[in-house]
């Protein structure tokens, strides 16, 4: 499919005011590159997270300026004024309340054809503890989820970082310098890692990406990597991309590869570990066609020896974007010990691809 862009032009702002934005500049940036096929968002800025230093009326007087300026030069492609949303003072997804629950009179701007909403959700990044993916979504996304009218998105939906493989770096002037987000790890991990775990780092990171994204699917996200496949601006003290400097893919990289297959099965909840007398509650998502499908779940030791199964068979998959839910069970008796789940999904009857 490619890849899409949402597109902030050299008018935008990271942070600070909002009215910093280049709105005069912007219309002319948007038209250099108008012709791009891969854009379908402008953004006009980053986090500007001043608006409640204001009354409501600045938040109006922004949407509204923002919408009207990029919407004069462009009408095919979506509009976001901010990635945060949540800094804004609006509580819900039409606008009617407040942050902090009040009734307020709408923004009719918000409900323009091309005004779609997001926010930085990131569930298990900057330092958040695991509860807030388990409590995922907060009030904000769930009233857009729940609205079903406008695209939502999570413009970071998985923030965590991992440290590069350090050996490759040893003569590097960056060699063994900390991310500027490393203090992150004592809310999200609960201590600081040193260079010497590089490795417990980078897992950390994949477990983080694959438990987020998937929850995130479940219960409606369409996710997409934020400004995380390859260094950036910041560049080498900049841990969440799932390339590292030298261009190495970190564990991470491969999490993602795992939750945008078309297919895929795991567990229906984000807990770390199971207990001995925990049940294990599947679900199975698909995108695309409806089919009929085996799912096998094995329990491995540390070995890869498998000491328990458990099989579905002819599960039948509606097409389009479906989440399967699975009856819970419990594996037979199982020694004391660390195990692993095997989530196989197997297609019956796969359709034939002529291979060139």
């Amino acid at each position: 499919m490619g890849v899409y862009l949402l597109w902030q032009t050299a008018a935008w702002i990271r942070e600070g005011e909002a009215w910093n934005v280049d709105l005069e500049g912007y219309p002319k940036f948007m038209r250099q590159v108008c012709n791009h096929p891969s854009i379908v968002m402008w953004e006009a800025s980053n986090h500007p997270n001043r608006f409640k230093l204001h009354d409501i009326s600045d938040s109006h007087d922004f949407v509204t300026r923002v919408y009207r300026t990029l919407s004069a030069v462009d009408t095919s492609r979506l509009i976001s004024p901010t990635s945060f949303w949540q800094h804004m003072h609006y509580g819900n997804y039409d606008g009617s309340l407040d942050k902090e629950g009040n009734p307020i009179v709408p923004n009719p701007v918000l409900m323009e054809k091309l005004m779609t909403r997001g926010s930085q959700d990131a569930y298990t990044g900057y330092g958040a503890k695991w509860t807030a993916l388990r409590k995922a979504p907060n009030k904000w996304a769930a009233s857009c989820l729940a609205a079903n009218d406008k695209a939502y998105f999570n413009f970071e939906h998985e923030e965590s970082a991992a440290q590069p493989n350090w050996t490759l770096a040893e003569k590097e002037p960056w060699f063994k310098i900390q991310s500027y987000e490393w203090e992150y790890e004592k809310g999200s991990i609960g201590r600081l890692l040193d260079a010497s775990e590089w490795r417990i780092s980078q897992a950390f990171q994949a477990f983080a990406a694959w438990e987020s994204m998937k929850k995130q699917i479940l219960i409606g996200y369409d996710g997409f990597s934020w400004c995380s496949l390859e260094s950036g601006s910041n560049m080498f003290t900049y841990q969440k991309p799932l390339i590292d400097p030298f261009g190495i893919p970190k564990l991470a990289y491969y999490a993602n590869q795992s939750v945008f297959q078309p297919i895929w099965a795991g567990s229906s909840n984000v807990d770390v570990v199971y207990g001995p007398a925990d049940h294990i509650s599947p679900v199975l998502f698909n995108l695309g066609q409806p089919k009929t499908v085996d799912l096998t779940i094995e329990l491995k030791n540390d070995k890869g020896k498998r000491i328990d199964w458990k099989i579905f068979k002819n599960i039948q998959v509606a097409g389009g974007r479906t989440v399967v839910n699975l009856d819970g069970f419990r594996f037979k008796t199982v020694p004391d010990g660390y195990y692993f789940l095997v989530y196989t999904v197997k297609e019956q009857n796969p359709p034939y691809r002529h291979k060139e």
